[in-house]
């Protein structure tokens, strides 16, 4: 999960100063908790290979209970919600009576069914419930894919290579000042090699097209997201400046565990600011969205793209 460290920072964030080459309007509304694309058994892949077992007990809880239907889930949560008892059955029943009315939960049984059924239904998943609050709940069957897919990272030399290297930084938040704007970010891996001077940013991604990651590189926009990391860090100070910067990398996990973890190659720049065309599509760089971020806080229009004004398709002067 993205660190506290991370969150408390100021700054503009890859994930958003991308949405602003989509549409001003992406930009403007989105919150911090939405600019990162986070899914729970990617992030929890990642942490497994990053952080230390204190860490993955104290953020991650790992259920052993079926999820119940949606009915009863609607009840369970409510009551999660507003009672302080760790044991479904040592709430009043008069209150999880109500609690199935409210959630209109067997309307057609008797009071002392509804009760019943719930207690059924929910007893081992409500307590799995409050005794993960504040944690973030993974499938036993999730869980297990994780291992796989840690002890097979572990299992490619490369990968091990990078993951054991004395020279290598883990999960490194960044703070840096790019074209006048305060930036951040959190890198997944940065391996600085002394003795070659040398240094680069390695992403995890877990994919369920890991066969075919190369153009999921470029329908997502990662490798604006490795260029930006990249930059960051040279501009943080963490790369001394006669260090040669050696394009990114992805490591790849495919979730289903049938591709072995790989090593991808973010594509090919000459700098890392610029637009640049592959297979007969441009594709704009950080410079363009920051290009476009002083275009709209300049005019104040956020209605619509850069192009739209640009090109007089939008009478806005």
């Amino acid at each position: 999960m993205i660190g506290e460290e991370y969150r408390s920072l100021e700054g503009i964030n890859q994930s958003r100063l991308k949405l602003i080459l989509k549409h001003p309007l992406l930009y403007i509304n989105v919150k911090e908790d939405e600019e990162r694309e986070f899914f729970t058994f990617g992030q929890f892949v990642e942490d497994m290979l990053l952080k230390d077992e204190e860490y993955l007990e104290k953020v991650y809880f790992i259920t052993k209970t079926p999820t119940p239907t949606d009915s009863v889930l609607r009840v369970l949560k409510l009551l999660a919600e507003q009672s302080n008892e760790l044991h479904l059955d040592a709430i009043d029943r008069d209150v999880v009576i109500q609690a199935c009315v409210v959630c209109e939960y067997g309307k057609a049984w008797k009071p002392e069914t509804c009760y019943n059924k719930i207690l059924e239904a929910g007893l081992d998943y409500y307590f799995e419930m409050k005794s993960s609050e504040g944690k973030v709940r993974l499938s036993q069957e999730d869980y297990d894919m994780a291992v796989k897919l840690y002890n097979a990272s572990l299992a490619n030399p490369d990968i091990l290579g990078i993951l054991k290297s004395k020279d290598t930084l883990f999960k490194v938040p960044i703070t840096f000042e790019y074209r006048g704007r305060k930036c951040k970010g959190e890198i997944d891996i940065l391996r600085i090699d002394h003795e070659a001077k040398i240094a680069r940013v390695y992403d995890i991604k877990t994919s369920a097209q890991a066969l075919y990651f190369h153009s999921t590189i470029l329908k997502y926009r990662y490798d604006f997201q490795v260029n930006f990391y990249t930059l960051g860090a040279q501009l943080a100070g963490l790369i001394p400046e006669d260090y040669d910067v050696l394009d990114p990398k992805f490591i790849v996990l495919d979730s289903k565990g049938f591709v072995p973890p790989t090593i991808w190659n973010a594509p090919p720049m000459e700098d890392l600011v610029d637009d640049f065309e592959y297979n007969g599509r441009l594709y704009k760089g950080i410079d363009t969205a920051f290009d476009y971020l002083d275009f709209h806080e300049k005019n104040d229009v956020w209605d619509y793209p850069v192009e739209y004004y640009e090109e007089g398709s939008i009478q806005w002067k």
